[in-house]
């Protein structure tokens, strides 16, 4: 029962950093461009931070479709509990990543109808899709879920062998 309790409070507790940080992130730099009147901020030479809202999902799929943002809240909504659901066995702080960066893009959501972006990384004239913290933390607990699973597999085939 204790280990249960503390498992939640650790991805309740990380939920609400991830999520604070990306709502933060989002306020603070739409206000500067905003403030600014400008749409790009050149950070680097690899990085802007830019105004774009994103009416699809991911990557910008299916914005170029006037379909309503309550689709997408619903859609959302379900991913997310599907989640909780799904993901008992993995580690509580990357869970709670992957729970505060969809609950940030939700609350976009919610309250734009879209989703604000704004790390616009690039290569010269080649421009990732513009993402924000809520993506990134997403992108990097999956990709922590698969290096843990490949290093299981790895680790079970060589004690096999």
């Amino acid at each position: 029962m204790f280990l249960k309790l503390t498992r939640n409070l650790i991805i309740t507790a990380i939920s609400l950093i991830t999520l604070l940080f990306d709502q933060a992130s989002k306020q603070i730099i739409l206000n500067y461009l905003i403030s600014n009147k400008i749409y790009v901020c050149k950070i680097t030479n690899f990085l802007n931070f830019v105004e774009i809202w994103n009416k699809g999902i991911s990557f910008g799929i299916f914005s170029e479709y006037n379909l309503s943002p309550i689709l997408f809240i619903c859609l959302s909504s379900i991913i997310l509990f599907l989640m909780l659901y799904l993901m008992t066995n993995i580690n509580p702080i990357i869970q709670g990543m992957i729970i505060g960066g969809a609950i940030g893009n939700l609350v976009d959501r919610v309250i734009f109808g879209k989703v604000f972006d704004f790390i616009d990384f690039h290569i010269l004239d080649w421009h990732y899709p513009a993402f924000n913290l809520a993506d990134s933390f997403i992108v990097i607990s999956v990709m922590l879920i698969l290096i843990s699973e490949l290093r299981s597999y790895i680790l079970k085939n060589d004690n096999n062998s």
